[in-house]
C-alpha cells in the first residue's frame, strides 16, 4: 500500500500535517451535495497543498481525518486536454502497479482502477464533465474499517 503521498501520510496525526486548511461551512455543504457526507467519528475535511504524484501534477488535494488521524488522501487533476488526462491516468496506473502490484479490479471499458490491500485501498478513475477531464485518486486507510462496518450494520 502507498501510505505517503507528498507531505501527507495515512494515519498521520492531523495536527502534524502541514499546509492544511479545514473546509469552510460552504465547502462542507458542497461536499455533501456531491455525495461526500461526513459519516465517521469526528470526521473533518481539509484542503491540502498541491503536489506531484507519479510524475503528474495534481491541482487539488483533499485530506479526510477521523479521530485526529488522516484516513483519506484525495488528489484531482482537471484539464481540458484529453491527451494530458490520458497520459496522467496511464502514468499513475503504471506507477501504482509498480509500487504495490497490479490492480485488483478494472471494470471492462471503464477508466476506473481499484487496488485493495490489508492497509487500505486506492481508487483511481477518469471522468469527463462537459469539456473538462478529471483524474481522481483516493488513498484510504484501513483504520476506518471498524467504523464503516458499524455504519453498515446500523443501516
Amino acid at each position: 500500500m502507498i501510505l505517503k503521498v507528498g507531505p501527507y501520510t495515512l494515519t498521520q496525526q492531523i495536527e502534524t500535517a502541514e499546509g492544511l486548511l479545514e473546509f469552510t461551512e460552504e465547502e462542507y455543504l458542497t461536499a455533501e451535495y456531491n455525495g461526500f457526507r461526513r459519516n465517521l467519528e469526528d470526521e473533518r475535511f481539509f484542503n491540502g497543498a498541491n503536489i506531484k504524484f507519479a510524475s503528474a501534477p495534481w491541482n487539488s488535494t483533499m485530506i479526510g481525518s477521523t479521530n485526529g488521524q488522516i484516513y483519506k488522501i484525495s488528489l484531482q487533476c482537471n484539464t481540458r486536454n484529453k491527451m494530458l488526462a490520458k497520459i496522467a491516468l496511464q502514468t499513475t496506473v503504471s506507477f501504482v502497479n509498480t509500487q504495490i502490484g497490479k490492480y485488483n479490479e478494472h471494470p471492462l471499458f471503464s477508466s476506473k482502477y481499484i487496488w485493495d490491500t490489508n492497509e487500505g485501498n486506492i481508487i483511481l478513475y477518469k471522468k469527463r464533465m462537459l469539456q473538462w477531464f478529471s483524474i481522481n485518486i483516493f488513498f484510504t486507510s484501513s483504520l476506518i474499517r471498524n467504523q464503516v462496518l458499524k455504519i453498515r450494520n446500523n443501516s
